[in-house]
């Protein structure tokens, strides 16, 4: 009787040790997993210019204000380091797209462009200046055309190391528009020196503006709906200027 008792009680701690084994693999297991996932879903941060090589069909939006009210100045349509940059309607505010999906502010694009440049031609029929008859001129030729694809130039400025950038500025040709053509192309800029977040109703946008430490005021915005950690570009990056 006894055998046969220490038999059952061997069984048991037996059946209870593999049991312990087995639960103690699968937390490893699961904590594995975990720590992968963690690992996997960090991104390391990219600079702006160097995530516009990768980007596709990527829109930013240029604003004055992170706003649901303010106008948007222009979309930025970014595809493997090319930028289309569209002109929209005034009537268009951040608000607005941040109720869209990206395909649907893609779709609508070619229509907000083509309703810019209707409007430009009806203003510049009234004008008596040779540089906006040639803008008109250009314009009625560019009705139904997509806008051109462009490579940004690209300026940092760095801190007294020179190994920090402490300000970036892109710079691209505005074709539309009064006084400007082929050959009378204009420059527009966007520059910044600081980055952050916001939100407009359930969009979350990274945003690039620039901020006057002296006068305590913040400039025009640069931002788009992007899950990726993306910063100024480091004054060792491939294709831009520094300083």
């Amino acid at each position: 009787m006894k055998k046969i008792v220490k038999s059952i009680c061997l069984a048991l701690t037996v059946v209870t040790i593999l049991s312990a084994c087995s639960t103690a693999q699968k937390q490893s297991e699961t904590t594995q997993k975990t720590e992968k996932t963690e690992v996997s879903e960090f991104k390391k941060p990219v600079g702006i210019y160097e995530h516009f090589k990768t980007a596709k069909n990527e829109l930013w939006y240029r604003v004055s204000e992170v706003d649901k009210n303010k106008e948007i100045s222009d979309i930025w349509l970014v595809n493997k380091g090319k930028v289309k940059i569209y002109s929209v309607p005034d009537s268009l505010k951040l608000g607005d797209i941040s109720k869209m999906s990206d395909k649907e502010i893609i779709k609508q694009l070619p229509k907000w462009y083509e309703q810019v440049k209707q409007d430009w031609i009806t203003y510049l029929k009234e004008a008596t200046y040779p540089e906006e008859e040639a803008s008109l001129e250009h314009l009625q030729r560019s009705v139904g055309k997509d806008v051109t694809s462009q490579d940004l130039k690209v300026n940092i400025k760095t801190d007294a190391s020179g190994n920090e950038t402490i300000s970036e500025e892109f710079s691209y040709l505005v074709f539309e528009g009064r006084n400007a053509s082929p050959q009378r192309p204009l420059y527009d800029y966007t520059s910044f020196n600081s980055v952050g977040k916001a939100t407009i109703f359930d969009s979350q946008y990274t945003t690039f503006y620039t901020y006057d430490s002296n006068r305590g005021t913040l400039g025009e915005y640069l931002i788009t709906r992007t899950t990726n950690p993306i910063v100024m570009d480091p004054p060792n990056t491939k294709g831009v200027e520094v300083d």
